[in-house]
């Protein structure tokens, strides 16, 4: 009796351990997980990871900006706002839902142009000071400084968007060596996105100021990138204006040695080249119109090149053949006086006789191609 109590007694002290354990686990894992969500919630003042600059993903794959679940605004995998898609509105103002939409969208576009991975403190910045004007903007405040954080933010990512393709400019530029078309232009966008590039070692200040809304940073910024879009812009148009004369003269060459007649397929393939080139300048596209006017004036030299060599060629055995003709003119005169044809000969034609059809060389005329010397571009501008 004294032993079966005895394991009566164990038994229960087993069970009630049992129990205990299995309610701290629980209890544990509970803790933990709020302990998860309370980090996630701390954590959601920046939207972008380290390559993104902060966001963090779901299940669903889809990209959360700002606090726990996107309260604050989130972007998908294809970077489209949810907050544009739910129709979230942070205001009962529709000025500042409006620019806040606008923001989602000018963001996206700058991430797009990697803008993100060129200023990336600057991005960043900006990206969490719109995480805070959002914030002010869902408290109720809609003060006009609010309002011109938001606008100022809005055009400092349109200037992001603007420096981005103005670096990219840069570099093409730099590949193709076009610089020296307009070095004065070059000069001046080089400078501006240096000013820019140091914008972005001090981001943290320069979005300080623009966050309180009492200053114009972002249109400021906005105005010096667009500036450096438009100089290099001038690059590649000067240099297409440059290409388009030298191809001009290459084909006037080509021109003074009909190679129309001669290489009839080169040179119309010349021609078509340079209306491309035309073509794609008059239409906005200036950049491809460059190696549309190279390719005309390489096709128009070469012509002018192989035909005058052959020309050449051609003129040296019509030398050749007018010195054999004025030596045999001479034994002939020779021969008359000492010995003159009293009757007509089999083979030697009268001096009268037609031996050639008559040619007008229209085909010649027909074959030629002409061109403008100045392109009319839009609103009668001419090159």
């Amino acid at each position: 009796m004294k032993l079966r109590r005895l394991f009566n007694v164990i038994m229960a002290l087993c069970c009630v351990l049992f129990i205990t354990c299995a309610s701290t686990k629980k209890s544990g894992g509970s803790n933990k997980g709020r302990g998860s969500s309370d980090s996630s919630a701390t954590a959601g003042g920046s939207s972008k990871d380290s390559s993104k600059s902060g966001s963090s993903s779901t299940a669903d794959g889809s990209s959360k900006t700002g606090s726990e679940t996107g309260k604050e605004g989130s972007s998908d995998s294809s970077g489209r706002s949810d907050t544009a898609e739910s129709g979230k509105k942070y205001s009962s103002d529709s000025q500042i839902n409006s620019l806040i939409d606008s923001i989602e969208n000018s963001r996206r576009k700058a991430e797009n142009a990697d803008a993100d991975m060129e200023l990336t403190e600057l991005y960043n910045a900006a990206n969490d000071a719109f995480e805070r004007l959002k914030q002010r903007a869902s408290s109720g405040e809609n003060s006009a400084e609010l309002k011109k954080a938001l606008e100022n933010l809005n055009n400092l990512f349109k200037g992001l968007e603007a420096y981005a393709q103005a670096k990219a400019k840069k570099e093409r530029i730099d590949d193709k060596g076009y610089a020296y078309n307009n070095q004065n232009a070059y000069d001046d966008g080089a400078s501006l996105l240096e000013e820019l590039e140091e914008i972005n070692k001090n981001a943290s200040k320069y979005i300080a100021e623009l966050e309180k809304g009492s200053s114009d940073k972002g249109n400021e910024f906005l105005q010096k990138a667009n500036k450096a879009n438009t100089s290099f812009m001038n690059v590649f148009r000067s240099t297409a204006e440059n290409e388009r004369s030298a191809a001009f003269k290459a084909k006037k060459q080509a021109d003074s040695v009909k190679a129309s007649v001669s290489r009839k397929n080169d040179y119309d393939n010349g021609v078509a080249s340079f209306r491309d080139g035309d073509s794609k300048y008059v239409s906005g596209d200036i950049e491809s119109s460059i190696e549309d006017y190279v390719n005309a004036r390489g096709i128009f030299s070469k012509l002018y090149k192989e035909v005058s060599a052959a020309r050449q060629k051609a003129q040296a055995s019509i030398d050749d053949a007018k010195s054999n003709v004025k030596r045999s003119e001479a034994l002939a005169l020779k021969a008359d006086k000492t010995d003159p044809l009293a009757e007509r000969i089999q083979g030697i034609e009268d001096e009268n006789a037609v031996l050639l059809q008559s040619d007008d060389f229209s085909y010649a005329k027909s074959s030629y191609v002409e061109i403008d010397e100045r392109l009319n571009n839009r609103g009668g501008k001419s090159l």
